[in-house]
């Protein structure tokens, strides 16, 4: 928890989608420090219907568990949240989940890294991050200081 709320702070967000049952107290108080914050709730049943409507958000928040969800529904979930609402996207994953449901492995698939790994009794929970700014860096050859190789110069004839 404390991972994501150094990031929230980080980041400053001007409107956060939170998709869980409950918003815990702790991000409860990190929002109610912060005035210029719009803070979206959506509970996480019934939850395609419910973010078919929405806008882009700065930040998005999956605190739940998917195993109430089949893999594909939660797959393309976190695919429409990534493309289409989110620029930043955190995702909460139970580690120790059954084979047939989301995992470690499908959210790496998707773009997402490991963020903050959590030990909650038997259970591990691990927050997943989907940024544009982590998941493609710029190639150190696509610049425009090197792109006619300067280095070459004068030494073969092109």
């Amino acid at each position: 928890m404390h991972a994501l709320i150094e990031r929230i702070r980080s980041e400053e967000p001007k409107t956060v989608l939170m998709l869980a049952a409950d918003i815990p107290s702790e991000l409860q108080d990190c929002f109610s420090r912060r005035e210029n914050v719009k803070v979206t709730h959506i509970p996480f049943t019934d939850l395609e219907s419910e973010i078919s409507g929405l806008g882009r958000f700065d930040f998005i928040v999956v605190f739940d568990d998917f195993s109430k969800l089949a893999k594909q529904t939660t797959e393309q979930m976190i695919s429409r949240l990534r493309d289409l609402h989110a620029k930043l996207l955190w995702v909460m994953i139970n580690d120790d989940a059954d084979a047939e449901s989301y995992r470690k492995q499908d959210a790496v698939a998707q773009g997402l890294r490991l963020v903050d790994p959590q030990q909650f009794g038997k259970k591990t929970l691990c927050w997943y991050e989907f940024s544009l700014q982590f998941y493609k860096p710029v190639p150190q050859w696509l610049n425009a200081k090197n792109w006619a190789n300067p280095d070459q110069w004068n030494k073969n004839r092109w």
